[in-house]
């Protein structure tokens, strides 16, 4: 899942442009604000509804950090 930038998508995209080009198809579910984006490189494009900037506010607010794994 991606939250807010556009760089969160960006690597998914380029990579679903790869597996298309090799006869994939290939669908994106992430928020409505990354739709055109999506769209625009020629990928299928699925919503997965709520608000990033809402998610992140209430990360913020509850002071939610999100580490990798090691």
């Amino acid at each position: 899942m991606t939250l807010i930038l556009t760089g969160d998508v960006q690597p998914y995209v380029a990579l679903g442009k790869m597996l298309q080009n090799d006869g994939h198809r290939v669908r994106i579910a992430t928020h409505e604000t990354f739709r055109t984006f999506i769209k625009d490189a020629g990928l299928e494009f699925f919503c997965i509804g709520g608000n990033p900037q809402d998610l992140m506010s209430y990360m913020v607010k509850s002071a939610i950090i999100i580490y990798p794994s090691s």
